[in-house]
């Protein structure tokens, strides 16, 4: 009676999954058809966007007799012909239409398809055992993605749990997940629900950044704390229609990365040093930027400069005006900027390298203030703004990146006068100090935090989790960071879910990341329990062919193959620690189910149970921590079939001899019905 029961249930499954049945073609049909209440027929429905592939596939399926081929070696459909009679279903109205005559040329004249692709797998006229092996197979890839699945969605439950940051940025979802608590494997049954979890957790998220920056117990470093304070204000004056003169100044004067009294909270004196030589190169390019430009953001020509800077007389009297100006801005080596400008005195030749800086300061001036212009007058219209954001904020940090520039090439070098003419001796801070990876970090967290307010308004979500990523890697000890790949992986998920145009994105976007119902959780708080099972995963061991000649023949013992087992399967749950299982299998379809991860529609080539026979006993342990992996040791025969490969003669390499294989197995455990529980 038992053996009734397993094979029942085994059938059960293989004719679930072997092909669409007149049900299923129908609820398809009904996604372009109508109920015509005149003619009292249902009809194609002129409003829909009909997919005349799909009505076709069907269509010929019903009506062999009204199939032809072309001449160009695809086929049609007599629709005159087809449904003749039918008091249910018309088609006679579209007999004209041009797509009855542009069937694709898988559609072959006995309503099949060429190649084997029926709507089921291609299995319509194979025998039992190939539907039986190939329905399982198709069973247990799909049951083992939706193990995998479900502990993917339990880790990102327990990763919400555990580490805070999540909950700060995503506080919507983690609500979602608290609420669905330990049934996050039935996650079907919730994934419209978070899906809107994250969408409004991403459409917030520059609110979420700038309220986490402002609590101490995450940015902990307090040279982030204060150019934080900054930045998210200096993301905002962009978006606000701020000139970049305007920003400049602000940076230079009124921001919290200039007030001195707070550097000495900072506490390794090298970066209190560069945030000193930070703050004072903002000045000193505030100082030169408004020297060579009006309030308006009128430039100086680059051309002017150049000439006039040839004029000795232009130099000292420029110089002069910018010493009167440079007060105050000392850097932390001791080197100060009206000092840097002494050194200049007694020349009777500007230096090169001051020349040539300036020519490229008003340069690169001149093209964000132009970019600016055609921001703002953009602004007032509908022109869409996107490309013109991206290069002023792109121009922007040019300008702000010339600060290193002037440090390293006017300010910090020792100059001496040699016959009239400045000649650089020694640069006294070298590229790679503390400075230039502090400002590096500045600028770096200044774009990332623009691009993420950037991509949230084009809703491109997962560039906006890869700014978000990269501004925690910024302002975050490495150790207040380790959860970072798991984090990334994590919010890339809730992105390419929040992008999904329909459920099929939203189910290869769970694929792509997951790979996870939570039936396999069961056997291990279950005392004891009884269960048709079965094992996806792959294989080790050692084989010995019963055939003993044969089994003398062959060097090479060592297999190492796809596993897919089904049998019984006796349990005794460990709780926290896992599950102890002795289990008895009957068949393997180990070659099928590794065929069916990567194709799931081509024909399989027709078997017999000797192909998939395979019994065997092994014991099992199922990891801890509802993880859905298990490892198994054991023994058993065959099966015969060992791999289907197109290219093979018959498409199966399948051994006519018998052999035991004894070794192990590391498998996802997928529970198909449990029959005792206890």
């Amino acid at each position: 009676m038992k053996t009734f029961r397993i094979f029942s249930l085994l059938l059960l499954f293989s004719v679930q999954l072997a092909a669409q049945n007149a049900w299923q073609d129908a609820v398809k049909l009904n996604e372009y058809f109508e109920f015509d209440p005149v003619r009292f027929r249902a009809e194609i429905d002129n409003s829909t966007d009909v997919d005349e592939v799909a009505i076709m596939q069907i269509v010929s399926k019903y009506c062999v007799d009204a199939v032809s081929p072309n001449e160009d070696g695809t086929f049609r459909v007599n629709l005159n012909k087809c449904f003749e009679g039918n008091p249910f279903i018309s088609l006679r109205q579209y007999a004209q239409s041009d797509f009855s005559n542009r069937l694709p040329n898988m559609i072959s004249a006995e309503g099949g398809n060429v190649g084997g692709m029926s709507g089921g797998g291609g299995l319509s006229g194979v025998n039992f055992v190939t539907k039986l092996a190939d329905g399982l197979a198709i069973f247990i890839v799909k049951r083992t993605k939706e193990e995998l699945n479900a502990t993917f969605f339990d880790g990102l439950r327990k990763a919400m749990e555990k580490e805070p940051t999540y909950r700060a940025f995503f506080p919507a979802t983690y609500d979602l997940l608290y609420i669905i608590g330990n049934e996050i494997y039935n996650y079907n049954a919730y994934i419209e629900t978070l899906r809107e979890g994250f969408i409004n957790d991403l459409k917030v998220l520059p609110m979420n950044v700038r309220q986490y920056s402002q609590n101490n117990d995450f940015i902990k470093k307090m040279e982030y704390r204060i150019a934080l304070e900054d930045l998210l204000g200096t993301t905002q004056m962009i978006y606000d229609g701020t000139s970049p003169l305007e920003i400049l100044g602000f940076l230079s004067s009124s921001a919290s990365l200039q007030d001195s009294l707070r550097w000495g909270d900072i506490a390794q004196p090298n970066t209190r040093h560069a945030m000193q030589d930070v703050a004072n190169s903002l000045r000193s390019l505030n100082l030169l930027a408004t020297s060579l430009a009006t309030p308006e953001g009128d430039w100086v020509e680059s051309s002017q400069i150049s000439a006039q800077m040839r004029d000795i007389s232009h130099v000292y009297l420029y110089l002069g005006l910018l010493w009167q100006e440079g007060k105050g801005i000392q850097f932390s080596n001791g080197v100060d900027f009206r000092g840097s400008l002494n050194e200049f005195a007694n020349m009777t030749q500007a230096p090169i390298a001051l020349r040539n800086y300036l020519v490229s300061l008003v340069q690169t001036g001149k093209l964000c203030q132009k970019s600016f212009k055609v921001l703002m007058a953009k602004s007032d219209t509908s022109f869409i703004l996107n490309d013109e954001y991206l290069r002023f904020s792109g121009l922007l940090f040019d300008l702000l990146g010339q600060t290193r520039s002037f440090r390293q090439q006017i300010i910090l070098p020792e100059w001496k006068v040699v016959e009239g003419k400045p000649t650089e001796l020694v640069t006294a801070l070298k590229k790679g100090t503390p400075t230039d990876t502090l400002e590096n970090r500045v600028y770096t967290i200044l774009k990332q935090l623009f691009d993420l307010e950037f991509n949230i308004r084009q809703e491109n979500y997962t560039m906006a989790v890869a700014n978000l990523t990269r501004f925690l890697e910024e302002v975050l000890n490495n150790e207040d960071f380790k959860y970072k790949k798991k984090f990334l992986k994590h919010v890339n998920f809730m992105a390419n879910v929040a992008e999904a145009r329909d459920s099929r994105e939203i189910a290869a976007a769970i694929d792509l990341f997951a790979l996870p119902p939570g039936s396999s959780r069961m056997k291990k708080q279950s005392a004891v329990s009884v269960s048709l099972n079965s094992y996806g995963g792959l294989a080790y061991g050692w084989e010995h062919d019963m055939d003993e000649m044969v089994d003398v023949a062959i060097e090479d013992k060592n297999v190492l193959s796809p596993s897919a087992p089904v049998g019984i399967d006796l349990n005794f749950g460990l709780g926290e620690g896992g599950s102890l299982s002795f289990y008895t299998q009957v068949i393997d379809v180990g070659a099928i189910f590794a065929y069916r991860f990567s194709n799931e529609t081509e024909q399989i080539p027709e078997l017999k149970f000797q192909n998939i026979i395979a019994p065997g006993f092994y014991g099992i342990y199922g990891f801890p921590n509802n993880i859905p992996i298990s490892i198994g040791i054991g023994a058993q025969l065959g099966p015969n079939l060992r791999k289907i490969d197109v290219e093979i003669p018959g498409g199966a390499d399948i051994k006519t001899t018998n052999a035991w294989r004894f070794g192990f197995m590391l498998a996802v455990d997928i529970p198909i019905t449990h029959f005792y529980t206890k």
